[in-house]
């Protein structure tokens, strides 16, 4: 997405900072939950059922359409 915008960043501090420079803090916010939950609690540590993935991958897919959308907008 930065990339689209014309922001080079390399580094995680970079893409943070731009995130938080663009506004959009709140999507690094909601990567890292998704991280840590299906990532971590579920992949490695076998802690969650169906349906809690099930949920989870819709918020996976909202954010990916919201990510979408701030791409093709001007």
């Amino acid at each position: 997405m930065l990339r689209a915008k014309g922001i080079e960043a390399r580094t995680y501090r970079e893409r943070r900072d731009a995130l938080s420079r663009l506004g959009l803090d709140y999507l690094r916010d909601r990567y890292a939950a998704r991280e840590k939950f299906l990532h971590i609690d579920c992949f490695y540590d076998g802690l969650c059922d169906e349906e809690f993935v099930r949920k989870e991958l819709d918020k996976v897919r909202e954010m990916i359409d919201e990510v979408r959308e701030l791409i093709l907008s001007p």
